[in-house]
This record gives C-alpha cells, sequence and structure tokens, in this order.
C-alpha cells in the first residue's frame, strides 16, 4: 500500500499560508453506496479498506523549478470492500480475482 497524501509546501511551489503547510492533503472518490452497499453501514471517520480495478486513461508529467511530478487518471471500473485487519499483498490479489 502507498500513502498518496500530498503536503503543499513539499508538493506545490505556492505560497500557501502557514497553518496549511504541513496538512496533508489526499485525493478522495465519491461513491454510490447502493454500488458499494457494504459501504453503507460504515461511520463516518472511520479507516476502511478497498480494492480499487480500473483504466489508465492519462499520464502526465508536469515540471517546474523545484518539483517534477508524474501524475496518472485512473477511470474507477469496479470497487470491493475488504473486511480484515490484514491488508498484503496476497489479499489483494485474491480480492481482485474475485471481482474479476
Amino acid at each position: 500500500m502507498h500513502d498518496i497524501g500530498k503536503k503543499m509546501n513539499e508538493d506545490y511551489p505556492m505560497a500557501m499560508p502557514e497553518k496549511s503547510e504541513n496538512k496533508v492533503y489526499y485525493p478522495s472518490i465519491c461513491l454510490d453506496a447502493n454500488k458499494v452497499p457494504e459501504l453503507k453501514n460504515v461511520q463516518v471517520g472511520q479507516s476502511i479498506q478497498l480494492v480499487v480495478k480500473g483504466v489508465i486513461k492519462r499520464k502526465s508529467i508536469n515540471e517546474s523549478d523545484n518539483r517534477k511530478a508524474f501524475d496518472v487518471d485512473v477511470e474507477v471500473r469496479q470497487v470491493g470492500s475488504v473486511q480484515s485487519k490484514k491488508f498484503d499483498s496476497k489479499a489483494i490479489e485474491g480480492v481482485a480475482k474475485s471481482y474479476g
């Protein structure tokens, strides 16, 4: 698993208010709970583990004076919830196979 959060002062070369410099920002996805019913009973703030199947739609490299970013856009096609405390590569592979 990869932590994909970004700190504004490290990843974006722009002036930021002092309070937000160390804040970590994470991308988010919005899911229809009718399509992923196991999420209906999850409380706000509760951690979940998901397996996502998608298609790479775009890759881009953005360069500036002190930053080089390689971004990938993924079209999410399927999502599954993993109800396990242990989340390793074998668990990911097993769940991913069950989603086709």
